[in-house]
């Protein structure tokens, strides 16, 4: 969308979007409603990207992170959530960085090595 003298004009591009953009999203999860802000704040985008599940969380639910995490959130419910706020592009954004673990890093097999 250009403005005047072919600028790309994001101010116009917001005020089209902002009756949709700027209205939280109501989440259920584990029994009780939480209200979502949108957009999708580019730090959440960069926590997914970076595979810190739980920055991304924080960002995402705010003061309520800690309630939802202890509540079972998990990696396929973020990316459920943030498809929905990416207009279809969560899948994509939260399989892009490594995918949380809890366990202890990879030990040798054997003492081969490539050559």
């Amino acid at each position: 969308m250009s403005g005047d003298n072919g600028v790309f004009d994001l101010d116009a591009i917001r005020n089209a979007q902002a009756d949709k953009l700027r209205v939280p999203l109501p989440v259920r999860f584990g029994g009780k409603v939480y209200q979502v802000a949108r957009p999708l704040p580019i730090s959440a985008i960069s926590a997914l990207i970076a595979g810190k599940l739980k920055e991304a969380v924080e960002v995402i639910f705010g003061e309520h992170a800690s309630e939802v995490l202890a509540a079972g959130l998990d990696f396929e419910d973020v990316k459920s959530l943030t498809d929905e706020l990416l207009g279809g592009q969560g899948e994509r954004l939260a399989s892009a960085g490594s995918s949380p673990t809890g366990g202890s890093k990879s030990r040798r097999t054997s003492k081969a090595t490539t050559a």
